[in-house]
């Protein structure tokens, strides 16, 4: 590990705010500075979570799967449609005899409705963020609010924070300063194409 040293201004900035999700991520680092910490493991370094009960196994299972997690499946959808045909036979039948049809409305525009919500506009199934994603957008978000609450009230802390850690499915504390040209802003790919390219918070 490397010493660090930072500017009394910059240390009481992060002393005062320790407690924000952000300022965690950034002690984590420097306390491994120069060394790529995966999101997951990040994790669990900050708050690690409670595996009892769990065989190695499982634990491993759950750390390194990270396939997605359909948010519904054939057979339910197939009862959905099943179910929105007889409600629109019904409704048509109801109109014929001019019968209130606002209970029939409501239901087809909540299976409606789950149907939109669970399934691509190809028809195909959607799938729950993996726990990679999720974690990374959760790492991104309280580094930018700590950035953000850095500019405001220390530029020190914020020129510190933006010229050492870098961000992506890896986050690492760079002891040299980072140079601008080679790192932007980071985004969220479609999961097939997700890169572990560093790149600068």
């Amino acid at each position: 590990m490397v010493n660090i040293i930072i500017s009394p201004r910059v240390s009481a900035f992060l002393q005062e705010h320790k407690s924000r999700w952000g300022t965690k991520i950034v002690f984590v680092l420097q306390s491994h500075t120069d060394e790529p910490i995966h999101v997951l493991n990040l994790t669990h370094m900050i708050e690690s979570p409670d595996y009892s009960g769990f065989s190695f196994r499982q634990v491993q299972q759950l750390l390194l799967n990270q396939s997605t997690i359909p948010q519904t499946d054939v057979v339910t959808l197939k009862q959905v449609d099943n179910e929105l045909n007889r409600l629109i036979k019904l409704k048509a039948w109801r109109q014929s005899v001019e019968a209130d049809c606002s209970d029939i409305d409501k239901t087809i525009q909540q299976l409606v409705s789950y149907r939109k919500e669970t399934t691509r506009p190809n028809g195909t199934i959607k799938g729950f963020r993996s726990a990679v994603e999720r974690e990374y957008q959760r790492h991104q978000k309280a580094i930018q609010r700590l950035l953000k609450k850095a500019k405001k009230d220390c530029p020190d802390a914020y020129a510190y924070i933006r010229n050492h850690l870098k961000s992506g499915i890896y986050f690492q504390w760079v002891t040299d300063d980072i140079d601008n040209k080679k790192f932007v802003f980071p985004t969220i790919q479609n999961k097939k194409k997700t890169t572990t390219t560093h790149r600068r918070c």
